[in-house]
């Protein structure tokens, strides 16, 4: 039962006490009549629902209606002539009614009084008005066991909601329908900066940072012409020293019968430090989405477990001929020319093993197969394992490096050409200088013993 249940349910209650009351009076009247009116007092006192009996000045029961049988199963027969200690176990709630309805004989004033009855393991309260008459008293007897348990209910509500509402782990508040603070615990009042009795002079609206109140009053106004019950958001206050804090709020109405917004419950917490962490996170991803696309490299990265890519740079979409769209449905085999080859690279780098691969071959959008060089390494992101590889199109550097293999081929066919026609010159030459020794003449030439190569170089020694 909700607390406005509750305190529809005592203020019907409290009506019907009301009534009864007017009734009691009524049946007072009656009982002071003349005995003429002694059936139509009796008939009147059967037909109400409430226990309803008399008593002379002995406590010896006189009348015993039908509620009074219904309530205790004891029939007017057996209740009329006998005192209440005959009818009622010697107790302190007998005891005390007791001494009530002597006082009310006594002083011949009425009394009222709350007792406590038991009837087959079932405990009862009850509300009761003792009347005194000429010789003896009048007794109504209201059982008001709901409404005492109901009253506990609301009692024990409302403390649980006050000690919920004082605890310091959040802030809390009851507002009005015109934004106005009704009620603020302890932890609103250090988050702000005021004092309660500065709050509640003051509406949330004021305290509300410009550029987030259009927002906020949006939701309340919705809440207020009944389109939603509550809403939540992040929002900024200006405290009492001008400094803003960031709070998450939640907010919720309590309505009337009618459906009209009786007061709102707030809830608020100071979120500044997530806010700044938040704000540090995203500007580190700003920074690393920066260097992202600034490399000139194409930066890939991959989900281990899936071999799908999570995301790709401008420069490896450019590369491989895709929209980033269309790049994000992949997985690894569907760009690699080697897929059994880079399945076994994948899980040595998986396991370490290996962070660099000079040449593998990879297939772009539109067919073409081309040579990269891939570097690589792993790690864990929300307990997945991500693979993130740097990938260069080696595709200039394999032709530049074909390109000097043949002019080194070409250089070498040259100087082995070279170094055939040296070695005949000096031949000659020694065929020359043994003609001219065998004549008696000096030689006309100096020609080097050997020719040595050593790396495609012609070195002369003498």
């Amino acid at each position: 039962m909700t607390k406005d249940q509750l305190t529809d349910e005592i203020k019907i209650l409290k009506k019907q006490i009301k009534k009864m009351e007017q009734g009691k009076s009524k049946l007072s009247k009656i009982a002071k009549k003349t005995p003429d009116d002694t059936m139509i007092y009796k008939e009147l006192a059967d037909s109400i629902s409430d226990v309803f009996f008399s008593m002379d000045k002995d406590l010896r029961y006189t009348y015993w209606n039908k509620a009074s049988k219904k309530l205790t199963g004891i029939s007017p027969k057996e209740a009329i002539g006998k005192t209440i200690y005959e009818l009622f176990p010697d107790s302190p709630e007998t005891k005390k009614a007791a001494q009530v309805y002597l006082q009310a004989i006594k002083t011949k004033k009425p009394k009222k009084f709350i007792n406590k009855y038991q009837r087959k393991g079932k405990n009862y309260i009850f509300e009761i008005n003792a009347y005194p008459l000429k010789n003896g008293v009048s007794v109504f007897v209201k059982d008001i066991t709901e409404q005492k348990l109901t009253e506990e209910a609301l009692i024990n509500s409302e403390l649980r909601f006050r000690n919920c509402f004082d605890l310091p782990l959040i802030g809390f508040a009851i507002t009005s329908p015109v934004k106005g603070w009704i009620e603020v615990n302890e932890r609103i009042c250090s988050i702000l900066g005021y004092s309660r009795d500065e709050i509640v002079q003051m509406t949330w609206s004021e305290l509300t940072h410009p550029d987030d109140l259009a927002t906020d009053i949006e939701q309340f106004n919705l809440i207020l012409s009944g389109q939603i019950e509550k809403y939540s958001m992040d929002k900024r206050f200006i405290c009492k020293d001008g400094q803003v804090v960031w709070t998450s709020i939640s907010v919720c109405c309590v309505r009337q019968p009618d459906g009209g917004v009786d007061y709102i419950i707030g809830l608020m917490e100071d979120i500044s430090e997530r806010k700044q962490v938040e704000e540090a996170l995203q500007e580190s991803e700003e920074k690393y989405r920066l260097l992202f696309e600034a490399e000139t490299d194409a930066i890939l990265v991959l989900d281990a477990e899936s071999k799908r890519f999570n995301d790709a740079n401008n420069s490896a979409l450019n590369m491989l001929g895709y929209s980033r769209e269309e790049f994000l449905t992949l997985r690894l085999r569907d760009i690699t020319a080697e897929p059994e080859e880079s399945e076994k690279t994948l899980q040595k780098i998986l396991t370490g093993e290996l962070t660099r691969v000079p040449e593998r071959y990879y297939r772009k959008k539109d067919g073409t197969v081309f040579p990269v060089e891939v570097s690589a390494g792993t790690f864990n992101l929300k307990g997945r394992q991500i693979v993130i590889g740097a990938v260069r199109d080696i595709s200039k550097r394999k032709k530049a490096d074909q390109k000097l293999l043949e002019k080194m081929s070409e250089l070498e066919r040259l100087n082995r050409l070279f170094m055939g026609r040296e070695e005949r010159m000096i031949d000659l030459k020694r065929e020359v200088n043994s003609l001219l020794e065998k004549q008696g003449q000096p030689k006309k030439y100096q020609a080097p013993d050997k020719i040595e190569r050593r790396h495609g170089s012609r070195i002369q020694g003498h």
